[in-house]
């Protein structure tokens, strides 16, 4: 009873930091990216039926998927329906209740650690004020993350329990929470794995093969709805061996920003390369001495550096791009579980410095690093309680990418700053160009500002420009077609509105402006030549 008192007064006070630490981006309104469309104006989980629920559950058709983020995660899903029915749609409220299931899963963690022999409880308060967790904890469209978290670290615990009843029944109902509330959450069974390793004890085959089966199962579904959605890209470089050239540089920034080398950031770029890339050579040879050093470790009788090579690696499988190649090449939501890893080595190598000093020089060696992790996570959650902020900061931390300045200049739109945001739309057209999709959309928003600031022929021959200098964009014919009608032009408008009809059966909004512009029998009409697939 003292033992388990202990814990759970660590546990509080590890709950109550946390909750400090996130207090800034409490007072935050919708970021506008992701939250919006996916949250606030998402028209299923508005609906206060049940049937909804029946939808979230069993409808794995692609619109019903698209409407839901284009994967199946119920229990995320039922959780938002749920705190919409407790709280409406408050901005605040569900970062309130993100947070406290974040600062939950860190105290099962703590938990945890108590029964894991050789995890420090520093590394847990290293993880669990890790700025990385910033994204998943303080942006709304992150639920998916601190869910998965908190089932991933009630499964562990679970499973390092004596009692068999527990790996066996709950650890795999377990698993299968954190399966379907994120799709990463897969790979918990090699979690287990590695705390046995870890703990120096034997497997239970029987209980590992049902949280296996239903891990097994949940990526069964998750594969089945990507292709769906089409939720899938090409592999980075085209081939598996072009996507570990890539990938292997990946894996020492996500090390780099474990340990603080690497400022945590919204976008990152991950050019793709070859084995003949040097940077993708050093990289390969850097893993493989990794797991030498480690291998030498164990053989030691130290076993940490090999668990927490482990864990990390495990973690990161199924967005490693070689599996199943994905959108978004690297993320830092993709370390909500692996960042554990190499907080468990520097808080062992933190604390066999502190063990040779005296005990107040240990005591600001153990509280340095978490001072740290502090004055970074603090600012950081509190950029995502003004969207404006946020993306300006990501502006200047991402130069390359034009994703700071298009947010930020939705945002200055959304709040009247006509003439900031139109500023915002250009840059991120200068840093991407026509060439990539986050330039075209910067340039269509472009047009639209500037037709609703009354310079429509300035719009027009931009949005031409786009046409002329860019692959098919169904947004840019809908617009142009728009606005050339707006400005009298109507032929040439019908025109590109068919050639967007044919070209984009599935885009509802090109029929819908045509139907609304030209008449219900026009688009009748065109659709009865051009039949859309079912």
């Amino acid at each position: 009873m003292n033992w388990l008192s202990a814990t759970w007064l660590h546990a509080l006070a590890l709950v109550v930091v946390i909750a400090v630490a996130y207090a800034p981006s409490l007072s935050g309104q919708w970021l506008d990216y992701d939250d919006g469309w996916l949250v606030r104006d998402n028209r299923i989980l508005a609906e206060a039926s049940p049937s909804a629920l029946v939808t979230v559950f069993t409808d794995l058709s692609r619109a019903t998927r698209h409407v839901l983020g284009a994967e199946y995660l119920p229990i995320r899903d039922l959780s938002v329906w749920l705190e919409w029915r407790a709280f409406g749609a408050s901005p605040w409220s569900m970062r309130a209740v993100s947070i406290a299931i974040y600062a939950a899963a860190c105290a099962l963690f703590l938990v945890w650690a108590r029964r894991a022999p050789g995890v420090p409880a520093l590394a847990v308060w290293l993880f669990a004020l890790h700025p990385v967790h910033v994204e998943s904890a303080a942006w709304l469209a992150g639920r998916k993350d601190v869910l998965a978290l908190f089932f991933t670290a009630a499964a562990l615990c679970a499973w390092s329990s004596e009692r068999a009843f527990l790996r066996r029944l709950l650890a795999p109902l377990l698993v299968a929470l954190a399966c379907f509330s994120k799709a990463m959450s897969v790979i918990v069974p090699l979690l287990f794995v590695a705390h046995d390793l870890l703990a120096r004890r034997r497997s239970d085959r029987v209980a590992l093969a049902l949280a296996g089966a239903v891990a097994l199962f949940a990526a069964a579904v998750h594969a089945h709805v990507g292709a769906v959605v089409s939720m899938y890209a090409t592999l980075p470089g085209g081939s598996r061996v072009s996507a570990i050239a890539t990938m292997a540089p990946v894996v020492w920034r996500y090390l780099a920003l474990s340990v603080g080398v690497v400022q945590p950031s919204l976008a990152h770029a991950v050019p793709p390369r070859t084995l003949a890339d040097p940077a993708a050579i050093t990289a390969l040879v850097g893993l493989v001495a990794l797991v030498v050093g480690a291998t030498w470790a164990w053989r030691r009788g130290e076993r940490r550096p090999a668990f927490a090579l482990f864990w990390f690696c495990a973690a990161l499988l199924p967005v490693s791009q070689v599996l199943a190649p994905l959108q978004n090449r690297m993320a830092d939501r993709y370390l909500f579980v692996a960042v554990l890893g190499p907080c468990v080595v520097v808080a062992a190598l933190v604390e066999a410095w502190a063990t040779r000093v005296r005990p107040l020089l240990a005591t600001v060696l153990r509280m340095a690093p978490v001072v740290t992790c502090l004055a970074i996570t603090v600012p950081y959650a509190a950029l995502f309680a003004e969207p404006i902020a946020c993306f300006a900061d990501l502006a200047v931390r991402a130069p390359w990418s034009s994703l700071g300045p298009y947010q930020a200049a939705m945002a200055l739109e959304s709040s009247g700053r006509l003439d900031a945001a139109e500023g915002g739309f250009r840059e991120a057209l200068r840093r991407e160009g026509f060439d990539t999709v986050g330039g075209r959309r910067a340039a269509n928003n472009l047009a639209l500002l500037l037709a609703r600031t009354g310079r429509r022929d300035e719009a027009i021959q931009l949005l031409r420009r786009m046409r002329r200098e860019s692959p098919p964009d169904a947004k840019v014919l809908h617009n142009l077609a728009s606005l050339l009608d707006d400005a009298g032009a109507r032929e040439e408008a019908r025109a590109l509105f068919e050639e967007l009809i044919r070209r984009f059966p599935d885009y509802e909004n090109g029929r819908a402006g045509f139907q609304r512009r030209f008449g219900a029998g026009a688009a009748r009409s065109l659709g009865d030549a051009n039949p859309q697939p079912p």
